[in-house]
């Protein structure tokens, strides 16, 4: 649109007397997401171009603007993240369905071994790392036998459990 085109002036809540202004508000717009229409700013007069500053800064448009022209451009890499996920997952799906059972006794040693770890790092921390006769020592000391004591805890339980693992 340029200057010389007319255009029919629609009296609203924003714009209650179309009569009211002397010279004709255009200015050329670009398109944006294929649905709406933006100014110009680089057409826009120097007052018209603060105010729409303003308001894109305020409302962030500019930038939510691009992130949305950049997932309509990249649509192609979306499907093919999805495809390659679906994929994976079943690819996943068969090897623990195939092995279910070594995955299951792995996670078991390796929780009971972390937790007999937790222990040795506590009770080793609260000997080099801590000073004698606080109340921290003891906590962490106490803290190593408890983790210690919820190993052997869980080990009983999984012998007593262990046919129906």
């Amino acid at each position: 649109m340029n200057d010389t085109t007319p255009i029919d002036c629609i009296n609203t809540t924003a714009t209650p007397d179309c009569n009211k202004y002397s010279s004709p508000l255009r200015y050329n717009t670009i398109l944006l997401f294929k649905k709406a229409c933006l100014p110009n700013v680089k057409e826009l007069a120097e007052a018209a171009r603060e105010k729409y500053d303003d308001i894109i800064g305020k409302l962030g448009v500019n930038d939510i603007g691009q992130s949305i022209d950049d997932v309509l451009n990249s649509w192609p890499i979306y499907i093919i993240a999805l495809f390659s996920t679906i994929l994976v997952t079943l690819i996943y799906l068969f090897l623990v369905r195939s092995f279910a059972g070594p995955i299951i006794w792995m996670s078991i040693i390796a929780g009971i071994g972390g937790i007999i770890f937790a222990g040795f790092y506590l009770n080793n921390y609260a000997k080099t790392a801590i000073e004698d006769g606080t109340s921290k020592k003891t906590w962490v000391t106490w803290s190593s036998y408890a983790c210690w004591g919820i190993a052997g805890l869980f080990s009983l339980f999984i012998l007593c459990l262990f046919n129906s693992i």
